[in-house]
């Protein structure tokens, strides 16, 4: 029998002795034994009421402790699993192209327009199919109140091969290569001098630059030639933060090489760091970023030093614009430097379709930093090199864009032989010609 029936049965028995009472003292003789008899009934009723109240009680007790375990199994179970899982957020890319090279290069040569053009151009064969990209970026980013945090982002495709290989070539059987990008914990404080301060420790994508390796964070298909002398990612600590609302922000990083391709290793017992200030209103932005460091192997003498600076400006919400320069030089060469130079435009001219240029120069001595992909310094004392990229991209639905590039290439090397970067039966041309197809699904 539960506690509610229980209750029922205290209450009843009382209102029966009562009515049995009243009875029973209508049906007896003197006025003494009527209030005798009154004295116990009130003595019984008193006797059930206490019951009644220690009945009330206890199904009191037993109600709220089924309340708590239902309470603390349910808030238990999202608070502790189904809270955290909320917090987390995921998207990705998809990217598959096809390439075309006018200049009709054979697979087995070297340089820009074959297997071995590094990242300079993504597209090395010519009239071919490529998966270029699955990323998957997972996210459970930090606040006020949960400080810690962690990002993972991995790729898996032909550019994933590229990346993560030493000589920067791709083979048809590495298109299933699986790259690690970024893989940091996170965590942020608040301080009451410098505000709220981030720490990023792990592998971090690098800051510096304007393009990124996910296909669907670029206005063009491919990378351009700025890309290629840049660090893509870091393995060490990054902190940052910015000056209240100002505006500034600020950035220091230590970690191994910076154009160690974040593979974790350290090829020197040097470290190498990153230095960092930018400055963003309603419109535009800049930055100015610096790494340093021993980026050769078993050498820490020879120090690499690369500044880049970027600035963006929107003119409107159709029509913006980002330029982006880069300077790099090893200590101990003074004569070993590159620069160079790249401006980029899109213009969104209807809501789905979206037009973009990219214009670049790049210049470079002889003996320039080897760990930074060369544009055909090998030979020659100095070498310039010019870009221009116009890619057309059309929204067919929310998440899937279709993407339509002309790349021309073209190398100017003093000192040697001047056609011998781009193949044609051979390395026999300074220019190239490369138009690409290329469909992106974000998610």
């Amino acid at each position: 029998m539960d506690i509610r029936a229980k209750k029922i049965e205290v209450v009843a028995m009382a209102w029966a002795i009562f009515f049995s009472t009243l009875i029973s003292v209508g049906a007896t003789a003197s006025e003494t034994d009527v209030e005798a008899q009154l004295q116990q009934m009130q003595a019984q009723l008193l006797k059930m009421q206490d019951q009644l109240d220690e009945a009330n009680r206890r199904a009191s007790a037993q109600q709220e402790r089924i309340e708590r375990s239902e309470a603390f199994r349910g808030s238990s179970a999202e608070s502790e699993v189904g809270s955290f899982l909320k917090t987390i957020q995921i998207k990705g890319t998809v990217a598959a192209s096809y390439n075309y090279n006018f200049n009709q290069p054979p697979r087995d040569s070297g340089g820009l327009g074959s297997p071995g053009n590094g990242n300079i151009v993504n597209y090395p064969f010519t009239e071919q199919f490529q998966f270029d990209q699955f990323v998957l970026d997972v996210t459970r980013p930090t606040t006020a109140e949960s400080p810690v945090g962690f990002r993972v982002r991995t790729m898996l495709g032909a550019q994933a091969a590229m990346l993560g290989l030493d000589d920067g070539g791709v083979a048809a059987d590495e298109q299933n290569h699986f790259w690690v990008h970024h893989a940091t914990l996170d965590y942020q404080h608040d301080f009451a001098s410098l505000g709220t301060v981030n720490f990023a420790a792990g592998i971090f994508a690098t800051p510096i630059g304007a393009e990124s390796v996910v296909a669907s964070d670029n206005w063009n298909i491919s990378q351009g030639l700025l890309w290629g002398i840049q660090p893509v990612n870091h393995t060490g600590l990054l902190v940052n933060g910015a000056v209240g609302d100002t505006g500034w922000g600020w950035l220091a990083a230590v970690g191994n090489d910076n154009f160690g391709g974040g593979i974790g290793a350290d090829n020197n017992r040097g470290s190498s760091y990153l230095l960092g200030v930018s400055y963003g209103a309603a419109n535009w932005s800049t930055a100015v970023t610096a790494a340093y460091g021993a980026e050769f192997p078993k050498n820490e003498d020879d120090k690499t030093l690369l500044i880049d600076v970027l600035t963006k400006y929107k003119f409107s919400d159709r029509f913006e614009t980002w330029l982006n320069f880069d300077y790099a030089q090893i200590n101990s060469s003074p004569n070993a430097s590159i620069y160079g130079l790249a401006l980029a435009q899109r213009y969104q001219v209807t809501d789905r379709f979206a037009l973009s240029a990219r214009e670049e120069y790049l210049y470079g001595n002889a003996g320039a930093p080897t760990s930074i992909p060369a544009v055909g310094y090998a030979n020659g004392k100095s070498s310039s090199s010019y870009s221009l990229t116009v890619t057309g991209d059309y929204a067919l639905t929310e998440y899937l864009d279709l993407r339509g590039e002309l790349r021309f290439d073209d190398v100017d090397e003093r000192g040697v032989q001047d056609h011998n970067f781009f193949g044609k039966s051979g390395m026999t041309r300074s220019n190239q010609t490369v138009g690409l197809v290329q469909a992106v699904l974000h998610f």
